[in-house]
């Protein structure tokens, strides 16, 4: 997936912030309420950025691929059914990893401090009515509405917390660390998404002290790699 979005790139192939809310506003569209979205979006364990994201490199790969087929006199129905394919095996991935991820937590059921919690829960709620103000709802009208979405999310958070601490614990437990090769992949890919140099996005992460927030978010997803590769998944 890195090595196609540095391609894109490559190509000079952007997608504008306003194409990506206007993909979201789709998605969001097929869903029977706000409630159910945000629901959705807790239930895949995605932030309301790494939805976004998601959806910048889907963008990005199909100009692409595109790109790609204009340039070509024809195209097989092998390239077309190999195409399909790996859509199919991207989706099943992402059902794999939250039919994990869900499991783990419902197996391992303890206290975490509720100060993080908390946070969580502001995070959670914040990032709902940011999205609810690009929809063209008041900010007053969303501010009267905190303990409300505080409440929603509340279990959401506790699980979402809990996660935190299995994964980190694994970490621990299986040395899984993110190196300096792992950052600099992560600024790649970045800068791809944002249509930044490279240099500008590790100065922007580097002045905000936001660095350790990133190796965090590497450690992360490699301890559910490795969780994916050592799990018996079974079809449900």
């Amino acid at each position: 997936q890195r090595l196609i979005l540095q391609e894109a790139k490559r190509a000079g192939i952007s997608v504008e912030p306003e194409e990506v809310l206007q993909r979201l506003e789709v998605l969001r569209s097929r869903f029977e309420s706000e409630e159910a979205f945000e629901q959705s979006l807790a239930d895949s364990h995605l932030t309301d950025q790494q939805l976004k994201d998601k959806i910048r490199d889907q963008i990005l790969v199909q100009r692409l691929i595109d790109s790609k087929v204009r340039s070509a006199i024809s195209v097989s129905p092998q390239e077309v059914a190999k195409e399909l394919e790996n859509k199919m095996k991207l989706d099943s991935e992402i059902a794999v990893e939250n039919q994990l991820l869900n499991k783990i937590i419902d197996d391992n059921n303890f206290a975490v401090p509720s100060a993080l919690v908390k946070k969580q829960i502001h995070m959670m709620s914040e990032n709902a009515k940011a999205r609810l103000l690009e929809k063209g709802f008041k900010k007053e009208d969303l501010d009267k509405k905190d303990g409300e979405l505080e409440e929603r999310f509340k279990d959401d958070a506790l699980k979402q917390v809990r996660l935190l601490f299995i994964l980190d614990r694994i970490a621990r437990d299986e040395g899984i660390k993110a190196d300096d090769k792992d950052l600099e992949d992560a600024y790649k890919s970045i800068s791809i998404r944002s249509g930044k140099k490279e240099k500008e996005v590790r100065d922007h992460y580097e002045a905000e002290g936001l660095v350790e927030n990133i190796l965090e978010r590497i450690r992360e997803e490699k301890t559910i790699s490795f969780l994916l590769k050592s799990a018996e998944i079974k079809e449900i």
